[in-house]
């Protein structure tokens, strides 16, 4: 038997749908075209194929776009001019609600946050909303900083930036495969 690379999606219906959205209240960091299309060159991977990125410029109106190779010239390139940082409103019922509907019509099966240290809350609410309505979609964040100070004692030994954020993962990674 030959290895696998994993499981293959078979049907349309298998298709992972994952939107991506910046909600930081600053000037989004270095890196983050280079974590948008990172991402969506991984879903355009063969076992993957037919997989969606959907670019959010608004979590509530629903102001989206498919995020595919015509983007391919923003990578490295400073700024976040692909997908501008909008802030997270002040999360309420309403709010929620209008961002459970821009999920379950694009069929999110994840929803990445770009955000800083100090939207972290917001999207901990965010998740908990989704958990408690059964959501099926799955929010995660990845965290930036412009200064690269993002201080997480007790998890990560290190100031956490992109570049760093990418050598420790890495790392965690190559001790899981030993």
């Amino acid at each position: 038997q030959q290895p696998s690379d994993g499981p293959s999606i078979g049907s349309a219906a298998d298709r992972l749908h994952i939107g991506i959205a910046s909600v930081s209240n600053a000037v989004a960091a270095s890196g983050t075209h280079n974590v948008i299309l990172g991402l969506g060159r991984y879903l355009s991977s063969a076992k993957l194929a037919g997989s969606v990125l959907w670019g959010i410029r608004s979590l509530t109106k629903g102001d989206e776009f498919v995020i595919d190779e015509e983007y391919k010239y923003y990578l490295n390139q400073a700024g976040s001019d692909l997908l501008p940082a909008v802030p997270l409103s002040r999360l309420s019922e309403r709010i929620l609600g209008q961002m459970t509907k821009v999920c379950d019509r694009l069929q999110l099966a994840g929803l990445v946050l770009l955000c800083g240290p100090s939207e972290l809350t917001e999207v901990a609410q965010i998740s908990q909303h989704f958990a408690k309505m059964s959501i099926s979609t799955v929010v995660t964040a990845v965290i930036h900083s412009l200064s690269g100070w993002v201080q997480l004692p007790g998890w990560i030994p290190a100031n956490l930036g992109f570049d760093s954020a990418s050598c420790i993962l890495a790392e965690a990674a190559g001790n899981i495969a030993l």
